[in-house]
């Protein structure tokens, strides 16, 4: 998942329902103790700022590529106005 660190916050309310969610890729910078926060609640979830993601990506030799199926979740959009989250996933079909 990648997001602003200001929204790092609102995903400790909803990373653990979240249970295929291995990484968080963030831009910005995180307030007070949230990356340790979101290790608590989910041990074992990887957090990378952008840069680290584009450090580990260029010290790639080889990577191989690996086409979307029709069926695949390429975006999860989270919107609210008041209530309840609702999610909207987008499927590569689309």
């Amino acid at each position: 998942m990648f997001t602003n660190a200001e929204l790092l916050p609102t995903l400790i309310k909803v990373l653990g329902e979240c249970p295929k969610l291995n990484a968080i890729i963030y831009d910005g910078e995180p307030k007070g103790d949230i990356l340790a926060q979101l290790q608590a609640v989910r041990e074992g979830v990887k957090l990378y700022t952008i840069q680290e993601l584009e450090a580990l990506g260029r010290a790639q030799s080889e990577i191989k590529v690996v086409p979307p199926k029709r069926s695949d979740t390429c975006c999860v959009m989270y919107t609210s106005v008041r209530g309840p989250c609702a999610r909207t996933p987008s499927r590569s079909a689309h």
